[in-house]
């Protein structure tokens, strides 16, 4: 009984296992066809399923970064970072690393204006700054 059981266990694995790798390349397919949405969008549902998955990591952050979704691309690339480090790849945290500089570029230009933005005081502000500047330095 209990070798049946073990027998249906590894059955179960398999077979999950090869359904996901199936996934994979169905998202690859999608690519090669022309279909990036598709493509995307099965690489997220494999990371749903699998969150250290890291083919469906690199993927799906690759895709998010060429459709410009900078933030789920860092996202999955932090997952991606932490899943090869967990497996000794140093291939797949370097690939995190590009993709996350990547990323960091796209939101570069808001942020910088943002500080502008939020630094910038007008010249009848200034005696407001002038004694901050003088309470923060005693």
């Amino acid at each position: 009984m209990m070798k049946r059981r073990i027998a249906l266990l590894t059955c179960l694995l398999f077979l999950s296992f090869n359904a996901f790798s199936q996934s994979v390349e169905e998202a690859r397919a999608a690519l090669e066809r022309g279909e990036p949405e598709v493509a995307l969008d099965t690489y997220l549902t494999l990371i749903d399923e699998k969150p250290d998955d890291i083919d469906a990591l690199q993927g799906g952050a690759m895709l998010s970064l060429q459709f410009g979704m900078a933030d789920l691309a860092i996202e999955l690339s932090l997952q991606l970072a932490n899943a090869g480090a967990t497996a000794f790849d140093r291939e797949s945290v370097q690939t995190a690393n590009d993709i996350i500089l990547q990323a960091r570029s796209a939101f570069e230009p808001w942020i910088g204006d943002a500080i502008d933005a939020a630094s910038a005081y007008q010249p009848e502000e200034q005696v407001v700054v002038e004694d901050w500047d003088l309470l923060t330095r005693e």
